[in-house]
């Protein structure tokens, strides 16, 4: 049925669903508007690419910068540790 279409699997709603294409529309834009409100929703959530993407820089570069301020504090506390003590 939709094999001659150019792109399969686009949908006209008023003329492949005549009866329920209204309600349908509805639920898509019902849909649309929900963002997910927990972080385990945007873990998993890819309706919007820029937000995934935006997600996971945070999450890589914020871990990265814990993991250097780390590093950072354990190198600060061997100099003061092992520092030659003159007196």
């Amino acid at each position: 049925m939709y094999a001659d279409s150019p792109e399969f699997g686009v949908y006209s709603a008023a003329r492949d669903f005549p009866i329920f294409g209204s309600r349908l529309l509805a639920l898509q834009k019902h849909n649309q508007r929900q963002q997910p409100s927990r972080v385990r929703d945007l873990w998993r959530d890819r309706r919007n690419p820029l937000q995934w993407y935006t997600f996971w820089a945070v999450i890589v570069v914020g871990g990265l910068t814990v993991i250097l301020a780390i590093l950072q504090l354990a190198v600060s506390v061997a100099q003061l540790y092992y520092a030659p003590r003159t007196a």
